[in-house]
């Protein structure tokens, strides 16, 4: 699609923060889950750049444990880096539904649903992400992306 919006990664400007890593983990004090293994396992191939192999073992974490916002949003942000957009468009979804304030998840959906020509769906999630945004920056960058689509469609129907 043209115009001024980047769909080249919808991991641009994430941070890592968010992805469990050992040692960095919110609540230093649980137990580890049995999933964060193979998942830095997935993420280390992935920056290795075996995206086959990491795509792998997220695809059989996804179907074990499919309630994991973590596994979902990596594995759908991965299929959409590997140009696999439609195979990542429920994975995207799920993990929006499980983690609706995560910007990885809205990123990665919004991006998708960009990508598939799926334009009100992608309206509706920017907005819907609006409203939940963590910080007024993160609430900004996603008004000025909804208001370029917005007017890009415009331009479009004219």
């Amino acid at each position: 699609m043209e115009g001024s919006i980047d769909c080249s990664s919808p991991l641009n400007g994430v941070q890592r923060q968010g992805i469990i890593r050992e040692g960095h983990v919110k609540n230093a004090h649980r137990e580890p889950r049995e999933y964060e293994a193979p998942l830095n396992q997935a993420i280390d191939l992935w920056h290795a750049g075996n995206s086959t192999e990491a795509i792998r073992i997220l695809s059989e974490l996804s179907v074990r444990y499919a309630d994991q916002a973590p596994i979902e949003g990596m594995l759908s942000g991965y299929l959409h880096q590997s140009g696999e957009v439609q195979a990542a468009l429920p994975h995207a979804r799920n993990a929006v539904r499980l983690a609706p304030r995560s910007e990885l998840a809205a990123r990665v959906l919004f991006h998708t649903l960009y990508e598939l020509n799926m334009l009100d769906e992608a309206r509706e999630e920017l907005s819907r992400f609006i409203l939940n945004a963590r910080t007024i920056e993160l609430k900004h960058e996603f008004e000025t992306i909804l208001s370029d689509i917005n007017e890009m469609h415009l331009d479009q129907e004219q």
